[in-house]
């Protein structure tokens, strides 16, 4: 007998033979009401999974979803780094390390993000 024939959904001590597995139906376990699993109700498409509960899918969305995060995490450090590059310039000024103190300090004003990340990274 093969796995599929084993697989039981919503097993818990209430119910403890649970729901045998529907052939033809995704094979993908999803939330129930409170605290049960069952299976998911979709047709099977590929490998036994529907196409939104395809491990390729799913990864596909989750791999397009990290991206948006790294990109808005990216966006909300900004200010923060350029904070961080303003404390170093006057830092460097106040220590005399900077030959023409008001030139430098135009040009870290006006740097862009991607200035900001490269004075951040040559220090």
């Amino acid at each position: 007998m093969d796995t599929e024939n084993k697989r039981v959904y919503g097993k818990w001590a209430g119910n403890t033979n649970g729901t045998p597995a529907v052939q033809g139906k995704c094979k993908e376990s999803i939330r129930g009401d409170f605290w049960s699993f069952n299976q998911c109700t979709n047709n099977a498409k590929k490998d036994g999974y529907c196409l939104m509960h395809h491990p390729d899918k799913v990864k596909a969305r989750r791999d397009k979803q990290d991206a948006k995060w790294e990109m808005e995490r990216e966006i909300s450090q900004r200010p923060y780094k350029k904070r961080l590059l303003y404390w170093e310039t006057l830092t460097k000024i106040a220590n005399g390390g900077i030959n023409d103190p008001v030139g430098y300090a135009k040009m870290v004003l006006g740097a862009s993000h991607e200035e900001v990340d490269r004075l951040l990274d040559d220090k």
